[in-house]
């Protein structure tokens, strides 16, 4: 066909080395959307160490009493692994979504991975929310980010988060002389600590948009007919 197709695959470290040999996040993806790449998977983390707002465990209690809501996974496996030492409490990952889900959503004790791999770990939690993009989801994630701008990635996370998982209180409500719990999800508020974890942001759905990607694309056309004048 005179073609050539080539395979990038960046792990964690090579993300890093990436960085530390002056890498471009937003110079590579303007590259790999403008040129119409096939983007397969981006995966976006947020790290919580040391955090005052909920733990692990909060977020556990939550879902084994189903105190949550999902509105784009129908799927959730939780695993807990085996402590490292006794003064350790077993790590424990939670992921919501399938294997042939276009997004994936997980939340785990990173802590406790890295001190089953003899990792030294000196903080006293950490908390990591990583959601996964795969294939045409991807690409619209990676639009997104190029949309908004590079620095944009926390409020862009926190938003695509907030639209994937909402932590749940009960709504008790008074019947004779006696209080029950309204049964309707649909009327519970979130969490305090939840809201005040995301603040005042809008939901974002990763979806297709029809003009999403044309406008990105003619913003890249333009930039490099810019900065080539």
């Amino acid at each position: 066909s005179g073609y050539h197709t080539h395979l990038i695959e960046m792990t964690g470290q090579g993300c890093r080395d990436f960085e530390e040999h002056g890498g471009n996040w937003t110079e590579l993806f303007k590259h790999l959307v403008g040129n119409d790449c096939n983007i397969t998977r981006i995966d976006v983390a947020n790290d919580l160490i040391d955090y005052k707002l909920f733990t692990i465990q909060d977020l556990l209690n939550k879902i084994n009493k189903d105190e949550y809501k999902t509105p784009r996974f129908n799927k959730k496996r939780i695993i807990k692994s085996d402590k490292v030492n006794r003064t350790d409490t077993p790590g424990v990952s939670i992921t919501f979504g399938s294997r042939k889900s276009e997004a994936v959503l997980q939340i785990y004790d990173k802590k406790a991975e890295r001190k089953a791999k003899n990792y030294h770990v000196s903080c006293g939690s950490w908390i990591r929310f990583e959601l996964r993009f795969y294939q045409s989801k991807a690409k619209i994630f990676m639009c997104h980010l190029l949309q908004n701008g590079e620095d944009k990635l926390p409020e862009l996370f926190s938003s695509v988060l907030a639209d994937s998982i909402s932590f749940l209180e009960p709504t008790i409500q008074p019947q004779n002389t006696i209080y029950l719990v309204n049964l309707s999800k649909s009327v519970w508020k979130n969490c305090e600590w939840w809201d005040e974890h995301l603040g005042n942001i809008e939901k974002l759905k990763i979806q297709r948009q029809s003009n999403l990607e044309s406008t990105v694309t003619k913003q890249i056309e333009w930039l490099d007919t810019s900065v080539s004048k």
